[in-house]
């Protein structure tokens, strides 16, 4: 299965891709979880955990990592403020 990450002018969201076992052939998708974009309230590039990585903060203090492959940098400037590596977790 693979997870894709969709932003939109209101959401961002997750959608869920069947993924064929020997083939890449790409199959059925099924809807994620999805959130209001207002509710993003920042991002922090997380390469020194792994290469790719970003955290996404939420307006109510939780937040999720992601790997981006490729890295979209008009995906990642449409986001909230990006947040320093070494900052506090707001």
């Amino acid at each position: 299965m693979v997870q894709v990450l969709l932003l939109t002018d209101r959401h961002l969201r997750v959608t869920y891709v069947q993924r064929g076992r020997r083939s890449a052939e790409l199959g059925h998708a099924e809807p994620g979880w999805a959130v209001d974009i207002r509710q993003v309230a920042w991002l922090r590039n997380r390469d020194d955990v792994s290469n790719k990585n970003y955290e996404i903060g939420f307006t109510d203090g939780s937040w999720t990592r992601v790997y981006f492959s490729p890295v979209d940098r008009d995906f990642l400037e449409r986001l909230p403020s990006q947040l320093r590596r070494d900052a506090p977790t707001p």
